[in-house]
């Protein structure tokens, strides 16, 4: 029988995220690697919803994603992992930055070809 084996926390700090910033509108897919399966991914007090994986080969990763805020500022990244200790919410030394909203002003080419 297969045991999986659950980390220490200490293990699970090493996580990355990506990117580290969206737009205020929202939508930005966030992606989270590393050792640890991430339960929720915390933008300050907002915790992010989960974006189904496509394919089985991402295990080592977790996507979540961004939901629309009011102005451009910064939040600290945090998130809620399955520990050897419990669950665990800890802080990724991040913050995610909600940036203005992209203006197009034109677009290439002018007619299909």
């Amino acid at each position: 029988m297969y045991m999986h084996s659950i980390p220490e926390s200490d293990v699970c700090s090493s996580a990355k995220v990506e990117p580290t910033f969206g737009p205020v509108a929202g939508g930005t897919h966030v992606t989270v690697t590393g050792p640890c399966d991430v339960i929720d991914l915390q933008l300050g007090q907002v915790i992010l919803r989960s974006v189904p994986r496509l394919s089985r080969n991402t295990s080592d990763q977790n996507i979540f994603e961004t939901l629309p805020v009011i102005k451009p500022e910064s939040f600290p990244i945090s998130a809620r992992f399955m520990t050897s200790s419990g669950l665990v919410t800890l802080s990724l030394g991040l913050n995610f930055t909600f940036r203005a909203n992209p203006i197009i002003k034109d677009i290439q080419p002018k007619t299909l070809s």
